[in-house]
């Protein structure tokens, strides 16, 4: 039997109750209106992940209606947030097309809130029509997923759904709008509280509010926190302090595989260290610091690829401005600082597991270094050099590598890809596992932007047949796939125009 529960967030911080959902200024954290239904006859779910369903003890047909919007769910509400986009204020955002209804318990019994996105019009929808596309939807449901399964901390979707409705979307915000395929998804996580939700209540000056929400965060995610006696400015160095050893690590984690979300805004940043908000994001295919998937973050590339560490410290530094009220500017100071230590520890952690080496040889950081310049130069692909070279240790055949970088047909890589493996296997030792090692660390399959592209088209024409294939391959992305070769080369010329690299925040 599948119980949803009501949010615990709700019982914490009772919503704004609204008799519609029309734009709306609050000072509450969340509000509560009618929902939007969809009709029952036209939607329906299309995709269904069965390994979250498990964890979270969730038959398909009981809640089926609940995650399509075509029944309203009791005690459904949308959070409310501001933050800072672009580097700016932007006042109260909220959420303008997410509505949490409910949560259920897992196997482990830890509490997992269900979000619908894409479930019509909040009071925080602003100009928006609160509704989503299958385009960015299917992106959302298959990069949680591959973000999951390569062990980084993520939301996850339980279920993609057509809404049967067509959207209206001018993708490129170029004034060539036209009619898209209405979707649904229903993303889970323990809680989908962001840097947003304590920059509304600072905004406010409501010092009791943001004392209140950092203890019932504290106490529901993180109460090795709490300790007896403790002073308000102790919970809030304690709290920003595990905020920034998550946000460092995740930081970390995003930069090792290329992942690049497009939308670093302060109301996209998760207190969980979570990724969250897939949008305009992309996973980097020719070396670059400064890419970025999203047509509106361009020309100043605020949130490129290179970029991200360093723009998730400034955001660090407005979650703790948001809780000056309740702390000092000294204290907040010396915990901000440990950024760069903590980012660095968990940079150098996964590099040497990527390169099979321990970050305290003394040729790791010339070999490192020299591997990032060869693949900037030649403008290489990643994941496919970092996998191509696990390979050839794990099968003792250097050469293999090498090979793998001649279909780039430039003779000059070859060269420097050769220079380079001669001063690699010169540092490493006699380790008959060591190729294995690096293969558990560097996967076959990440998601690529043409790749996602093609699935969109076929969903278009009612094909699932490449969502199934993709979804299969995203759950063991370390495996080999000796069958799916096209799904992990570099991409190919065709590949390369705007409309398949990139997106805008129209979704």
């Amino acid at each position: 039997m599948t119980v949803l529960k009501k949010a615990r967030f709700i019982e914490e911080f009772p919503p704004k109750k609204l008799t519609e959902a029309i734009p709306s200024q609050l000072n509450e954290l969340a509000a509560q209106f009618p929902q939007h239904l969809f009709s029952s006859d036209k939607a329906e779910i299309i995709a269904w992940n069965q390994d979250l369903a498990a964890e979270l003890q969730a038959d398909q047909k009981q809640i089926e209606a609940l995650l399509l919007g075509t029944s309203p769910a009791k005690d459904s509400f949308a959070y409310n947030y501001s933050g800072h986009q672009f580097g700016n204020w932007a006042g109260q955002l909220g959420d303008g097309r997410a509505l949490v209804i409910g949560e259920l318990e897992d196997t482990q019994g830890c509490r997992q809130e269900l979000q619908l996105k894409g479930g019509g019009l909040t009071p925080f929808s602003r100009r928006g029509d609160g509704f989503a596309v299958l385009r960015s939807s299917v992106r959302e449901y298959l990069a949680s997923e591959a973000m999951h399964q390569l062990g980084i901390p993520t939301t996850r979707a339980l279920s993609l759904g057509l809404t049967g409705d067509p959207v209206l979307r001018d993708r490129f915000y170029d004034g060539n709008a036209a009619y898209e395929t209405g979707a649904i998804i229903c993303r889970t996580a323990p809680s989908l509280l962001r840097f947003g939700n304590f920059e509304h209540l600072a905004a406010q000056n409501d010092a009791e509010g943001l004392e209140k929400l950092l203890r019932y965060s504290i106490k529901t995610f993180f109460p090795h926190l709490e300790q007896e006696g403790q002073s308000t400015n102790g919970l809030v160095v304690a709290f920003v302090g595990e905020v920034l050893e998550k946000t460092a690590k995740l930081m970390a984690q995003w930069q090792s595989i290329g992942f690049t979300h497009g939308v670093m805004n302060t109301d996209n940043m998760s207190i969980l260290g979570l990724t969250i908000d897939y949008g305009p994001y992309g996973f980097m295919e020719h070396f670059d610091i400064s890419y970025t998937p999203n047509t509106t973050d361009l020309p100043g590339r605020r949130y490129s690829y290179g970029r991200q560490p360093q723009v998730a410290a400034w955001n660090l530094h407005r979650l703790a401005s948001a809780l000056l009220p309740l702390s000092d500017e000294e204290s907040l100071l010396a915990v901000l600082k440990t950024y760069e230590t903590e980012y660095n520890r968990a940079w150098s952690k996964i590099l040497g597991e990527k390169f099979g080496l321990k970050p305290d040889h003394q040729q790791f950081s010339n070999l490192v270094e020299s591997f990032f310049k060869l693949l900037a130069d030649h403008r290489v692909d990643m994941n496919y050099a970092f996998r191509e070279l696990s390979q050839a240790m794990r099968d003792q055949d250097p050469h293999h590598f090498l090979a793998a970088l001649e279909s780039y047909g430039s003779p000059s890589l070859d060269a420097d890809a050769k220079t380079w493996l001669s001063s690699y296997k010169d540092a490493l030792g006699e380790d008959s596992e060591l190729g294995s090692r690096m293969c558990r660390s560097n996967p076959r399959f990440v998601l690529k932007n043409h790749v996602l592209h093609r699935v969109v088209e076929d969903l278009d024409k009612k094909d699932y047949s490449s969502l199934q294939e993709v979804e299969k391959i995203i759950r063991q992305p370390y495996n080999d796939w000796p069958d799916h070769g096209e799904l992990y080369q570099p991409a190919p010329a065709w590949a390369q125009s705007r409309d398949i690299q990139m997106n805008s925040c129209s979704s």
